[in-house]
């Protein structure tokens, strides 16, 4: 009886102990299975971080390395310096440009105001030749009534007629040469304009050869762990490309992860 009683006790132990066992296995492979999930693994550790890429903004050679793999680098530390004489020449050219843009000013300036001082010029005779064409009007009919009136011959007529023509003739070239001369200070101003939408567009390019000449050097972005080293000197790289991981110190564990 004793012996039953034993028997049924250590059958019951048994099954409580396989459910135990059953339900903690359940649950070690939850957590498993959510850790495997969320977080990256590796050979040699689990990094619980989040990976950022390092790329570069501009292609060329690697000159210099300066980090070795899974190694500590602060905010601001050089990483990878690629050979920048390519970008410097281009810099120069742009540079040489925006000055030759700049060096256009004076001379157009100078032009714009002999421009404007002619046109004073040519003013003033328009306005001598609109009073001697008034006066030759004048004399004109005056010499006109004279001839109705048999006052006068036709031979004096006709040389006031002729004078008129001449000073008609005059006044009207005086006038084209005004509006010829307003026309060519306007294309002095249409010019000055362009150039200055040139400068600007030319300020633009030395501007951006400047921020490619930055891109030659590539920093961390902030502290952490950077990853394997994929990368060697000498090697050519193109815009866009990842030259590394990186796991910022204040978003998850250091340790000796190998990315």
């Amino acid at each position: 009886m004793n012996k039953n009683k034993t028997d049924k006790i250590v059958v019951g132990l048994t099954k409580w102990f396989g459910i135990a066992l059953f339900i903690g296995i359940i649950i070690w492979g939850a957590i498993y299975f959510f850790k495997g999930y969320r977080y990256e693994q590796t050979n040699d550790a689990q990094v619980d971080a989040y990976l950022s890429p390092i790329n570069a903004k501009v292609g060329g050679y690697i000159s210099k390395i300066y980090y070795k793999d899974n190694q500590l680098v602060k905010k601001g530390d050089t990483l990878v310096v690629i050979e920048l004489d390519e970008y410097g020449l281009k810099k120069d050219a742009a540079s040489a440009e925006l000055m030759s843009s700049h060096a256009k000013l004076p001379i157009l300036t100078a032009s714009e105001e002999t421009q404007l001082k002619s046109i004073e010029v040519i003013k003033a005779q328009l306005a001598g030749a609109k009073a001697r064409l008034n006066q030759q009007q004048k004399e004109f009919d005056r010499y006109k009534n004279l001839l109705a009136d048999e006052s006068t011959t036709q031979q004096k007529f006709d040389n006031i007629s002729a004078s008129l023509s001449i000073a008609q003739s005059d006044y009207d070239q005086a006038k084209a040469s005004l509006e010829v001369a307003e026309s060519k200070l306007n294309d002095f101003r249409a010019q000055h304009n362009a150039i200055q939408a040139e400068i600007k567009i030319k300020e633009t390019l030395v501007q951006r050869q400047e921020l490619d000449i930055r891109y030659t050097v590539i920093t961390a972005p902030f502290d952490g762990q950077i990853g394997k080293k994929t990368i060697q000197e000498g090697q050519l790289i193109q815009a866009g490309q990842t030259l590394a991981f990186f796991v910022e110190q204040s978003r998850g564990k250091m340790g000796d992860c190998k990315f």
